[in-house]
């Protein structure tokens, strides 16, 4: 049976969107019916034996009108907040869409249908990204040897990603898994300054003697366990972990005179309900605890929302889910989520280590939180589908420790604005017992560490050392 032929819009009248009209033309399968271009003076032009129809705003009578099944952007040069703009329009008259990529990717040839792409993680942002001058920290790094912990990770791959482009003297990527590291091996072999080690942060042996063997000026600290719901089963390991392997980097770092400690944190250590939430909340206290009693290292922290496209996140599985026809599950109608990009997190993250005093915890003006119910819509209708009737969406309810919405990661009444735009620093909390606070990990360490492990207990110990915590069970 022959394919069913497409009636296809173009939307841009430009170079780009003739090139693609010419290709287009060889295929049996598409039929290109009409151009749309918001320069009102192209209106009438004909392009081939094709008229532009009119602007954006004639799409949903054009899409009537022509019985249209798919939409071509094809406008390269445009803005990533005017892309935005005409996929709100193409997306609530469902209709398939793909889009062609910006100018500077295309330059060096023409325009065919092999450019054209699905939607990107980023078309479901619903703002512009952040773009970070990294110039001041090339100086601050010059010449420094950087250690990433969890490098095999979305943020440490990405922040090896970003440090390479800053010509970084020598990199130092750590993480417990073999395989990942082995990836990332592969991914930058031709980088004669990189050095891969396997090992974890939890054992402290081996630690030392990397630290000892390698003296590190620089610690970007990404190692951790992230994924809620799974820690909440995993409280043991939660611990183990997060707070204690993070409090063996600290101690070698004063050990061994680190220069700068920054620490990747999370939204969900800010009035944590649980059990990950809270790790990484004590870790922000052992880093302004550590302030207070060293003039060593500098220690900062940097706290941000969900990334788009790191492993586990909504979007993928959304992807997969949608490009199956399955069900969609989401655990609420009303739950939303703060998003930021990999490259903005990890920009964020390597400029914060130029800013600020030890103890600081900076955090990005991501915008408005994403309802996700909102966003599960979007990505259907990107795909060419329809919500609720190509691809159902069930609602499964909360998950323990999980929260409806994160907390607000930015009051700028209340925050201090640093000199680069969108990072800010949060406020710290009231002035607690340093030297008591210490003594409670320890308490905690020897708990986490006895044969037969008490769950009750070490959440009253975590509640203890974060008063805040308050454990959400579903």
């Amino acid at each position: 049976m022959n394919e069913k032929i497409k009636n296809t819009i173009i939307i841009g009248a430009g170079l780009a969107g003739k090139q693609i009209f010419d290709e287009i033309k060889k295929h049996n399968n598409y039929k290109v019916v009409g151009f749309l271009d918001d320069d009102c003076n192209k209106k009438g032009d004909v392009i081939g034996d094709v008229l532009v129809l009119g602007t954006t705003s004639d799409l949903k009578k054009v899409i009537k009108d022509k019985n249209v099944d798919e939409c071509f952007i094809a406008i390269p040069t445009a803005s990533g907040k005017e892309i935005q703009t005409i996929i709100e329009k193409v997306k609530n008259e469902n209709i398939k869409y793909k889009i062609i990529p910006r100018f500077s990717e295309i330059i060096k040839g023409t325009v065919n249908l092999s450019d054209l792409r699905e939607p990107k993680n980023t078309d479901f942002l619903g703002r512009a990204m952040v773009k970070k001058d990294l110039q001041e920290v090339r100086q601050m790094i010059k010449g420094k040897k950087i250690m990433i912990t969890g490098a095999g990770g979305s943020i440490g791959q990405g922040l090896v990603h970003e440090l390479l482009k800053l010509d970084t003297y020598d990199l130092i990527c750590l993480d417990n898994c073999e395989y990942n590291i082995f990836k990332l091996q592969q991914k930058y072999e031709s980088f004669k300054n990189i050095k891969y080690i396997v090992a974890s942060i939890q054992d402290k042996n081996s630690l030392d003697h990397i630290f000892l063997n390698d003296m590190p000026d620089i610690i970007f600290h990404a190692a951790a366990y992230k994924h809620v719901t799974f820690m909440e089963e995993n409280v043991e390991a939660a611990i183990k972990n997060n707070i204690f392997g993070t409090l063996n980097v600290l101690n070698l770092c004063e050990k061994y005179c680190v220069s700068n400690f920054v620490m990747v944190s999370t939204d969900k250590a800010v009035n944590p309900t649980s059990v990950m939430g809270v790790t990484k909340r004590i870790c922000e206290k052992m880093i302004e605890t550590y302030s207070n009693n060293t003039k060593k290292t500098k220690y900062t922290g940097v706290r941000f929302g969900n990334v788009i496209g790191s492993s586990g996140s909504v979007i993928p599985i959304f992807k997969k889910q949608i490009r199956f026809k399955r069900e969609i599950t989401i655990t609420d109608k009303d739950v939303e989520r703060y998003f930021m990009t990999i490259p903005e997190a990890c920009q964020l993250i390597i400029q914060s280590s130029t800013l600020g005093l030890d103890g600081d915890i900076f955090v990005l003006d991501m915008g408005k939180p994403i309802k996700i119910l909102d966003l599960a819509k979007d990505m259907i209708r990107a795909y060419g589908l329809v919500p609720e009737k190509d691809v159902k969406i069930r609602f499964i309810g909360l998950r323990n420790g999980e929260k409806l919405t994160e907390e607000l990661l930015l009051d700028i009444r209340a925050n201090v604005a640093t000199k680069y735009e969108k990072i800010y620093i949060t406020n710290k909390e009231e002035s607690f017992d340093n030297a008591g606070f210490m003594e409670d990990l320890k308490v905690l360490e020897a708990e986490v560490c006895k044969t037969k492990i008490d769950v009750d207990i070490l959440l009253g110990l975590l509640k203890k050392l974060a008063p805040n915590f308050d454990h959400k069970l579903y």
